[in-house]
């Protein structure tokens, strides 16, 4: 069919838009690159990001197919390079697309070290950047991330989000920074157990065994958001087995 032929492909990628709603140009190029014609499939890229340079999923799909098998395309020296560079243009123009690139990078195993220099350097991206880090192993290096960003939001729920993983990543001195902050953060709404509570389980794994009962109680009784049967349920617990009572809030 010759509707499918590269020629056609080639043709559609000089004059169509790409659309998010309808069968894109884009993805008709991976049926040519089935058939084993890397070098017009990468001709019918090229010539859809000269007219639509500013389409970043067409930059991240371009990228996606450039990793799949670099041996595969005679003309691309190096691949991933290539590769980065039209992530990094895509995230450029469309930084939704942050967790599509994440995806992709850890599927086709670009190193970790290179995330950093792709992911454009803005609160939601990063805050994607340093989750992705962490559950694809590198938790160093997300906790690296993590400290930083605590200074640029007072968004309650990007600084809870924050102490929970810099405490279940091993770093209890950096959950207390981000408590600090997200203490203040939620005075207005009243929620005071909840940072309290990661305070305590934060001292706890400080070795401040005798300090981490006293504040999750503590934490418990100024919680004004919990009812006077939940209050005494945490009480209770807090007492009768000291900071076990923390985890009942996570």
């Amino acid at each position: 069919d010759d509707r499918l032929g590269v020629g056609a492909l080639v043709g559609r990628a000089r004059s169509q838009v790409p659309s998010f709603y309808q069968p894109r140009v884009y993805e008709a190029l991976y049926h040519a690159n089935r058939l084993e014609e890397p070098v017009r499939t990468r001709v019918a890229f090229e010539a859809a990001l000269q007219r639509f340079p500013a389409n970043g999923r067409l930059h991240l799909d371009y990228a996606r197919w450039l990793l799949m098998a670099p041996s595969m395309f005679p003309g691309v020296q190096d691949g991933q390079s290539a590769a980065e560079a039209h992530i990094t243009i895509a995230l450029g123009v469309e930084p939704n697309l942050t967790q599509e690139a994440l995806d992709t990078l850890a599927e086709y195993d670009v190193s970790a070290e290179r995330w950093t220099d792709l992911v454009p350097d803005e609160l939601d991206a990063r805050r994607r950047l340093v989750l992705a880090l962490a559950r694809d192993g590198h938790r160093d290096q997300a906790l690296e991330l993590l400290a930083p960003l605590l200074a640029r939001t007072v968004d309650p729920r990007y600084l809870r989000e924050a102490a929970y993983w810099a405490l279940g990543w091993g770093d209890p001195a950096l959950a207390l920074e981000a408590v600090e902050k997200w203490t203040q953060a939620a005075k207005p709404s009243g929620e005071a157990h909840g940072p309290g509570l990661v305070a305590a389980r934060a001292h706890l794994a400080l070795g401040d065994m005798s300090g981490a009962p006293s504040i999750a109680i503590k934490a418990v009784e100024e919680g004004t958001e919990l009812t006077e049967e939940l209050q005494a349920k945490y009480r209770a617990a807090a007492q009768a087995r000291g900071m076990q009572a923390a985890t009942l809030s996570a």
